[in-house]
This record gives structure tokens, sequence and C-alpha cells, in this order.
């Protein structure tokens, strides 16, 4: 929302419970760009907890990404 106007849409993998944005990458390395978009996600959502899961040749490597801005 900018100045009260819709101006886009983005859609999560998976929201777990109403508490936990999960998202899902391909790949093995961490990039800047997937940690922005979950907490891009986790801010219009007003969630507090984001988990990056990324699916590679040598396993499953998962990273948490905390919204600062969150708010009890």
């Amino acid at each position: 929302m900018f100045e009260n106007s819709k101006i886009g849409h983005h859609f999560a993998d998976f929201v777990i419970d109403k508490k936990i944005i999960l998202e899902l990458k391909g790949g093995s390395e961490y990039r800047p760009a997937d940690i922005k978009q979950v907490l891009m996600y986790l801010k219009s959502t007003k969630l507090k907890l984001g988990i990056l899961a990324y699916f590679g040749s040598t396993g499953v490597k998962v990273k948490r990404v905390i919204n600062s801005n969150y708010k009890i």
C-alpha cells in the first residue's frame, strides 16, 4: 500500500499457523534479495518470524529472518 492505494501484490510460499512465513528456494547460498523479500512479507503481514529454506545438492539449509519492527 502507498498513500492508501494498493500498488502491487506478492505471495509467500507458506504462512504457518498465522505466525511464521516459510519461503522455499533452490540453491545452496543465501542471497540478500531473498532476505529482503522475506522481510517485505513480514512487514506487510506484521508477522515476527520468517524462515528461508534453501534446497541444494548438499541438503537443506535454513535461515531465520526476524522482523525488527514487530510490536507485541
